[in-house]
């Protein structure tokens, strides 16, 4: 009988054990199973791997492309305003330094080469005056001081000096204004003053024209004829354009024709004109004579009048004033 419950006890060992067994511990089948299932996870994981390391290789449509590795994106280089304006930049520092470098070998040239000044007078006949090639050409010329250009130009402008058309003009006034000589040619001379009164010029070229003109290069009736058409185009003429001109009559009226052309504006209504006539008595070209100093006290002591205080100015500075006109004029 003990020994049937020693028995008994043992198998009841037994069986628990087996239970414990197969509970906490999976079958081989199970084990295999699961491996597999491992496996195959595993290699889904590689190939999604394999899948985004690919996409890395080739950018997304909008040019931006994810490093599943590293979260980083990279982008392309993109055309920006800056990069736009940087480029545009040294393409622009580029062309400036051919051009510098092309600039100095034609000087080079001109100054070393006879025949050199020859070509380059000819190009100039078949150019435009709004063609930058012949500005870079006649400053070439100019600055080469070869002792021969004056006479090379003179001689080219003399072939445009009798025709009346605006480019042909430009470029003849262009062409002498790069010439560091006086024209000596009575023809030139003529041609200037025919350009400046006659021809129906435009004030900037009339004014452009006379510059280049010296008043001891007209004769007395050449510069009666000048200066009676520069009068009727200063009051015909407003604004900066009747300084200008203005300017140009002084230069060629003799002194004693100055004041009194000055006293006709006083007593004129352009305002813009007084205010010329009041900076050319500062400046010195309009003699102060006394006809003037008396227009200039009524217009200063007219408190009414806009320009009452440039006249003060004007006489305060430039007229021999009694001690009664000048205790006038500062207590006014």
């Amino acid at each position: 009988m003990k020994n049937l419950r020693l028995a008994l006890s043992f198998g009841a060992c037994f069986i628990a054990g087996y239970l414990v067994a197969v509970v906490y511990h999976p079958t081989g089948v199970d084990s295999r199973h699961q491996t597999g299932a491992m496996q195959s996870v595993s290699a889904q994981q590689t190939t999604n791997s394999r899948y985004d390391t690919s996409s890395t290789l080739h950018p997304s449509n909008n040019g931006i492309s994810l490093n599943m590795q590293t979260g980083h994106t990279n982008n392309p280089i993109v055309a920006t305003p800056t990069n736009k304006q940087a480029l545009e930049k040294s393409h622009q520092e580029q062309t400036e330094n051919k051009s510098a470098q092309r600039f100095d070998a034609l000087k080079h040239s001109l100054r070393n080469d006879p025949n050199s000044l020859n070509d380059t007078i000819s190009q100039l006949e078949n150019l435009s005056i709004e063609d930058p090639e012949f500005n870079l050409l006649i400053s070439a010329i100019k600055g080469a001081s070869n002792p021969q250009s004056d006479a090379a130009l003179f001689e080219l402008a003399e072939q445009y000096a009798m025709q009346a058309d605006p480019q042909t003009q430009q470029k003849f006034i262009a062409i002498l204004a790069s010439t560091t000589t006086d024209i000596q040619s009575e023809q030139l001379v003529n041609s200037l003053v025919d350009m400046a009164v006659i021809n129906h010029s435009d004030n900037y070229s009339s004014v452009e024209a006379l510059n280049l003109i010296k008043p001891y290069q007209l004769s007395q009736a050449d510069r009666d004829i000048l200066t009676h058409e520069l009068e009727s185009k200063v009051f015909e003429t407003e604004g900066d354009e009747a300084e200008m001109l203005l300017s140009q009559l002084m230069r060629f009226s003799a002194s004693e024709q100055r004041s009194k052309i000055a006293s006709n504006m006083l007593e004129g209504d352009s305002n813009m004109l007084k205010e010329a006539v009041f900076d050319n008595i500062n400046s010195g070209s309009i003699p102060a004579a006394e006809s003037l100093k008396n227009l200039l006290l009524d217009i200063a002591f007219n408190q009414q009048n806009p320009l009452s205080g440039e006249a003060q100015y004007t006489l305060l500075n430039n007229f021999a004033l009694s001690q009664q006109e000048y205790t006038q004029l500062q207590n006014h």
